[in-house]
């Protein structure tokens, strides 16, 4: 799938909603399997996901997005995005690279975040954010708190040398990153790199966060906890041969 305009793939509902956080729409897909896909060029995310349940996607390749649906710079163009709404999705055996994000799991403000996400197997390859778990306008100190933004099961991740990108100038690269999240557990995650780049943030609220059986090639991953963080469990291993 070649230079989609915005989506490779876009699992949603008939009708979409902004209603609010803990709300959800009408008429949702559900038991959708997407299989050995490969896209390229998409002008936002490769597969995403919007208040659907029961989705699987399985042994797809998505990479380099042009990130053209966004302001120049300002790109937030994932590989994989399970977005506002959606529940019940297990991603199995991917591969992104060269994206903003990897893998992100979200929501916007105004809507119920993704519920009940499982990742059994990801490669993320020079993605700027391998992993990036979050629920925007719920996560800082003001804010109010997710009603929605529950339940991360991830095992077996890879982030090999995350990296700057053009799609997004500003962000800094990082491994992982869990804001507002509750119920968090991460279970057999290597970051890969020669630079000081591999940063794994759990912060902003995020809560009952189990990260285990950590393990690097390369320079060892920078852990930032930030307030809020009820339990961190990490387990390093010091080397971890590919």
């Amino acid at each position: 799938m070649r230079n989609a305009g915005l989506h490779g793939v876009d699992v949603t509902s008939a009708y979409y909603s902004y209603a609010g956080d803990g709300t959800t729409s009408r008429f949702r897909s559900r038991y959708v399997w997407i299989d050995d896909v490969e896209a390229y060029g998409f002008g936002d995310d490769g597969i995403t996901t919007h208040h659907s349940d029961y989705v699987y996607i399985t042994h797809s390749f998505l990479h380099d997005p042009s990130g053209r649906a966004h302001q120049k710079g300002f790109s937030n163009s994932n590989g994989i995005e399970v977005d506002d709404g959606s529940r019940h999705v297990v991603l199995h055996n991917n591969y992104t690279e060269n994206c903003f994000g990897g893998v992100e799991i979200k929501a916007h403000e105004t809507s119920s975040a993704a519920y009940d996400t499982q990742i059994i197997g990801h490669y993320s390859k020079r993605d700027n954010r391998a992993y990036n778990f979050r629920h925007i306008g719920h996560h800082k100190e003001n804010d109010t708190n997710t009603l929605t933004a529950i339940g991360i099961r991830a095992t077996f991740l890879v982030a090999e040398e995350p990296q700057n990108t053009p799609l997004y100038e500003e962000s800094v690269p990082r491994a992982l990153v869990v804001s507002a999240y509750q119920k968090v557990a991460i279970h057999h995650f290597c970051t890969v790199s020669q630079s000081e780049t591999p940063v794994i943030a759990v912060q902003y609220r995020a809560r009952y966060v189990d990260l285990a059986h950590l393990s690097y090639r390369g320079i060892a991953p920078e852990i930032k906890t930030g307030l809020g963080v009820h339990f961190v469990c990490v387990s390093p291993v010091n080397e971890w041969t590919l």
